[in-house]
């Protein structure tokens, strides 16, 4: 990576929910390629004790459902979170949240 540019960053529950969509669509060959290349370019977080332990607290101090505290908690120390959730606007008090339309 050269200087100035940032890495994306992920969660193991994003992979989880977007397969869901594709299955959900039907279109299962299409995921394969799509996620991959999200593995590909993107630091993946893995689900740890303590990732679950952070997920919680911010589950509980937000109201957020507990797939969106995981994807929040493996957010922290980002510049910010791109999502088209607005719900993850009751998480701007733990990470920037850049809604998209």
């Amino acid at each position: 990576m050269e200087e100035g540019e940032v890495r994306p960053v992920t969660s193991t529950v994003v992979l989880f929910e977007l397969k869901r969509v594709f299955l959900r669509l039907g279109k299962p060959l299409l995921w394969n390629t799509v996620g991959k290349s999200i593995v590909y370019n993107c630091e993946v977080k893995s689900l740890t004790p303590e990732f679950a332990e952070r997920s919680a607290e911010i589950s509980h101090g937000t109201g957020l459902h507990a797939l969106d505290a995981m994807i929040v908690a493996s957010c922290e120390g980002v510049e910010e979170l791109w999502t088209t959730d607005r719900d993850m606007e009751k998480a701007s008090g733990i990470v920037r949240v850049k809604l998209l339309s």
